[in-house]
């Protein structure tokens, strides 16, 4: 009686665990002026909606307009929330704001007004929107297509990408628990 009373209750919880995925971890690759990754985390706050944090780094080195070239480091931090609609069969799609802050550093960045070789570094307000679609697999993973075009709010940042403005086009995949 004592171990059929212990697999009902383990049974349970097992069932309810696999119900109840609340939180979902993983990596989104983009692509928004070069390549990046993040490292991303949702937490669902109903059905309907959840929220999501994402630490994006990123390296690249850039040829400008064919006459010099420079290095570009990044690091930043965007929040989002979601509102979240089923399409059918594990396919959702999903919409919302967000904001953020980031970092960057250009090394060797050639100043069109000084005519001098530098380097340049500081921070950035992002603030963005966010839409795609996502595939819930029966196990504890979540595919994601998405864009999330960011607005960069910066007095110098904007110089070295396309006006303050990046389209942030993405694809994750994240293990849900």
């Amino acid at each position: 009686m004592k171990k059929t009373f212990l697999t009902i209750i383990t049974l349970l919880g097992i069932t309810a665990t696999s119900i109840a995925q609340e939180n979902a971890i993983g990596i989104r690759l983009n692509e928004n002026n070069g390549f990046g990754a993040e490292i991303t985390y949702q937490r669902d706050l109903s059905k309907e909606n959840r929220i999501e944090a994402n630490l994006g780094f990123k390296n690249q080195g850039y040829s400008r307009y064919g006459a010099y070239s420079y290095d570009q480091r990044e690091v930043k931090l965007t929040g989002l929330y979601h509102w979240v609609f089923d399409i059918k069969d594990g396919f959702r799609w999903f919409v919302g704001p967000g904001a953020g802050i980031g970092s960057w550093k250009a090394s060797s960045y050639y100043n069109t007004n000084s005519g001098r070789y530098e380097d340049r570094n500081g921070l950035y307000l992002i603030v963005a929107a966010n839409g795609g679609i996502e595939y819930n697999f029966d196990f504890p993973l979540r595919l994601a297509v998405d864009v999330r075009p960011e607005l960069y709010i910066s007095s110098e940042y904007k110089d070295i990408t396309d006006r303050g403005f990046g389209p942030n086009v993405g694809v994750s995949a994240r293990y849900r628990f």
